[in-house]
């Protein structure tokens, strides 16, 4: 069984356990899932990937005020045509 539709899985083991046919959701799991690979965490990746989202808050906290000023600037050079801009 392909547990790529893992929803649909967990909706047929729900009516299963509903149905009687596995005791509770244990059985039932044993029964469609199977472990392919066992992925373990890479603490090098995490760090470097850690640094990434730091530098990433840092930058979002600098910018964050140029994000304000360009409402403003949008709001001024707006008219009242039906058809806006939005990327400028």
């Amino acid at each position: 069984m392909s547990e790529f539709e893992t929803t649909a899985s967990g909706a047929a083991m729900l009516a299963l356990i509903g149905q009687g046919i596995y005791g509770d959701i244990k059985q039932a799991a044993q029964r469609f899932a199977r472990i392919r690979m066992i992925i373990k965490p890479n603490q090098e990746s995490h760090e470097k990937y850690l640094h990434m989202y730091h530098l990433y808050k840092d930058t979002y906290q600098t910018v964050k005020d140029l994000y304000v000023r360009r409402i403003h600037a949008l709001e001024q050079i707006r008219d009242s045509r039906a058809v806006q801009i939005e990327n400028l």
